[in-house]
């Protein structure tokens, strides 16, 4: 089968794992889209400075580590899209079109990603019809800054598609309602672990007694703010705890009360790879306070090294965080709640080994394992093929 893959530096952490599989039997024309904003993203670093729309054919070192996820290249071709603009009165973006327009195989299943507008107009000029839509975020978080241009792109690419997956089962109603989707198209697949343990596995050279682990993007809508106060709370049992909040994005909480804290480690910054593996694998367990979220990647990376997760019952969440058993759920907002199960984890380390064993059973079960949900997506491929 033929398979144009087409998404963005932002999605390689899911979406390696999965071409991983697919292309041991499949041919794959993968199309990573990419800009300014996030030529740094999870699993990517691009440092080379681009002056204009560029078309990159196969140039695997703008990967860097992450073509390690790919077990072998020989049926994978790679273009890199890099756009200077996203702005459709950008001339130069039209210009663009005629060349990407010599990359699409009308016989190939289209798995799409990467929806913006100028690949929705040019699907749409060429007459693609095997389409799937592929949602990381269905529904966008409450600080979003989504334009209601994105909304109606996005609506267009549902009436586009034959079929769409959806990676938790929870926002799926929200989303049908959104978006007036006929139930019949929505397919759920989850993810797997986030394969960076396959990159690096790095013995630490220390522990971290007492420590938590937050890492991501900062935004509002991760609650890190909700986790400070919960840290205060549970310092005063634990004098010696340790709370490592790393990564890039605007410091939106207030740190005046905790910068010269020893308390508090917060690293502002892209955490390459090799820095996040390490990070990961020195703290006690990882947390996740979101106000809101569909699923995460976070989760599924932490369980990559075993790493128990306590996190809100928010969105996606509480499907591969599984209360007492993987990890701890508490309500959102609460950091009264959040500090009694921070408590009971690190006044338990044979809880937290437990749930480290639990973790590579759950990962192993055949609903989580990257070979059973690329089988899932072959047969979603098969459907869209046959459907009229």
């Amino acid at each position: 089968m033929n398979i144009t893959f087409i998404t963005t530096t932002s999605y390689i952490d899911t979406a390696f794992p999965l071409i991983n599989i697919l292309s041991k039997q499949n041919i794959i024309n993968l199309i990573v889209n990419f800009s300014d904003n996030n030529k740094r993203s999870s699993f990517i670093s691009i440092d080379e400075t681009f002056y204009k729309n560029k078309i990159i054919v196969n140039n695997y070192d703008l990967l860097g580590d992450s073509k390690k996820i790919i077990d072998d290249w020989t049926n994978i071709s790679l273009t890199f899209i890099y756009w200077k603009k996203w702005k459709i009165s950008c001339f130069k973006n039209w210009l663009l079109l005629i060349k990407l327009n010599r990359l699409l195989n009308r016989n190939s299943v289209f798995h799409i990603q990467a929806m913006n507008f100028f690949w929705l107009f040019l699907l749409k000029l060429r007459r693609i019809k095997n389409i799937i839509i592929d949602y990381h975020d269905p529904i966008e978080h409450s600080d979003s800054q989504a334009s209601k241009m994105l909304y109606l792109v996005k609506k267009q690419f549902n009436a586009l598609s034959k079929n769409i997956l959806i990676h938790n089962k929870s926002v799926i109603p929200e989303f049908e309602k959104l978006y007036n989707i006929d139930s019949l198209k929505i397919v759920y697949t989850p993810f797997g672990k986030i394969p960076l343990h396959k990159i690096y596995r790095i013995a630490p050279t220390k522990y971290i007694k007492n420590s938590l682990l937050f890492f991501g993007r900062l935004s509002p809508y991760k609650g890190i703010d909700y986790l400070i106060e919960a840290a205060k709370i549970v310092r005063k049992r634990i004098p010696d705890l340790k709370v490592i909040i790393a990564g890039s994005g605007k410091l939106y909480f207030d740190i005046t009360g905790i910068q010269n804290n020893n308390t508090f480690q917060i690293i502002n910054r892209y955490i390459p790879n090799n820095e996040l593996a390490q990070l990961i694998q020195e703290s006690s367990f990882v947390v996740c306070p979101y106000t809101d979220a569909t699923q995460s990647g976070v989760v599924m990376t932490a369980y990559a090294f075993h790493k128990p997760v306590i996190a809100t019952k928010v969105g996606g969440l509480s499907e591969v965080v599984i209360n007492n058993f993987t990890g701890k759920l508490v309500p959102p907002k609460d950091p009264v709640a959040l500090a009694e199960a921070i408590n009971e984890l690190l006044q338990n380390p044979a809880m937290i080994e437990k749930m480290s064993e639990n973790i590579k059973t759950f990962c192993s079960q055949s609903e989580f394992s990257w070979e059973n949900i690329a089988q899932k997506t072959i047969e979603v491929y098969k459907n869209t093929l046959t459907k009229k």
